[in-house]
């Protein structure tokens, strides 16, 4: 007789799903804030840098205006073929600058000044310095904390700086008919120094990152060169 072979029927419990445990959860949170963590950090840096370089150059285009207004020897309070410039003093934080119209002869003016008064069509009012604000053009000032951290300039001997107390003022003028411009720092003592280059140093606020503006005696306007 054929036997009869039974088959025994197991029934397959279905299977429990595991979860995630307090610890994975805690690393996976933890993993998640310090992706969050430098996405949002290295944005707030790039976005600053931006910044930055965007007030260099709003400093570049405002010396570019005071040159160019120089240069056409633009009329002002009455005075005709006066030179423009810019000008910065050392007063912490240095937040603002001024663009000003060079009218006024008296205080005289530094030996190297190419303002020279005549009676002849030609005849330049002014000093090649800021006098105050009568001569006063236009004040910008600049924004969102940023600073100009720092302004030298190149001397025979070396750079001197308003960080280093060497220098309190600086005073740049563009007269026409030459591109080159006319470079005054004054120092604490009043003592006038010739720069053949000028270089501002900005900041933006609670960074490290420093954006430079530079001008030279030929009249060159750049962002991110240093007088060397």
């Amino acid at each position: 007789m054929e036997s009869i072979r039974t088959r025994s029927l197991v029934a397959h419990r279905p299977q429990k799903r595991r979860g995630f445990t307090l610890v994975e959860l805690l690393v996976s949170l933890s993993i998640v804030f310090l992706i969050s963590a430098i996405a949002i950090t290295g944005q707030s840096t790039f976005n600053q840098g931006i910044l930055l370089n965007d007030t260099a150059y709003s400093l570049a285009l405002s010396t570019r205006q005071a040159q160019s207004l120089g240069l056409s020897s633009r009329k002002f309070a009455g005075v005709q073929n006066g030179g423009y410039g810019i000008y910065v003093t050392n007063n912490a934080p240095i937040n603002s600058y001024i663009i000003f119209a060079d009218i006024n002869s008296v205080p005289s003016g530094p030996s190297w000044c190419t303002a020279v008064a005549s009676s002849t069509p030609e005849s330049k009012s002014g000093n090649c310095m800021y006098d105050g604000l009568g001569e006063t053009f236009q004040t910008y000032t600049l924004t969102r904390g940023f600073t100009i951290s720092d302004f030298c300039g190149k001397t025979p001997t070396g750079l001197k700086c308003a960080s280093t107390d060497d220098v309190a003022s600086v005073h740049a003028l563009f007269l026409r008919p030459n591109t080159s411009s006319v470079i005054t720092g004054v120092s604490p003592g009043g003592t006038k120094i010739a720069f053949s280059c000028l270089q501002f140093s900005l900041r933006a606020p609670g960074g490290t990152a420093v954006q430079t503006v530079r001008v030279t005696q030929v009249g060159e306007i750049s962002v991110g060169q240093i007088c060397s």
